[in-house]
């Protein structure tokens, strides 16, 4: 998105993907990982970086919402679905933690992307 810091835009996929309003907590990453991203013609590698959000709300319709399924899981729970291995090390890193981690998915069967969020007021 231009014009936009890299957190700014994590924010707001968070909120077109997830319906989620909150905050991100810092200004750096937490980490980072990649993935390849299949396009009609080819695949390229696209990297993630993965940024604190602090949720102060889930509303409950949001832009995306028709494209997503959304669930609320524990960081173990997240890091064991979750497909990417490098994304699963960042997530362990709350394991003991009170926070939880909401996961969107464009398909029924199988899970797209996970965005990781903790959260203190759902439960």
């Amino acid at each position: 998105m231009k014009g936009k810091k890299p957190a700014e835009v994590a924010a707001q996929e968070a909120f077109e993907e997830a319906g989620l309003i909150g905050k991100i907590v810092g200004k750096k990453p937490l980490g980072n990982f990649h993935y390849p991203k299949r396009l009609p013609h080819r695949t390229i590698l696209c990297e993630v970086r993965v940024y604190l959000f602090r949720v102060e709300r889930q509303l409950e319709a949001w832009p995306e919402m028709g494209q997503r399924e959304t669930r609320w899981f524990d960081a173990n729970e997240a890091a064991e679905l979750v497909d990417e291995s490098g994304l699963a090390v960042i997530i362990e890193r709350f394991a003991g933690c009170q926070v939880r981690f909401v996961a969107y998915r464009r398909e029924k069967r199988r899970a797209h992307r996970w965005i990781y969020m903790p959260h203190d007021s759902f439960d």
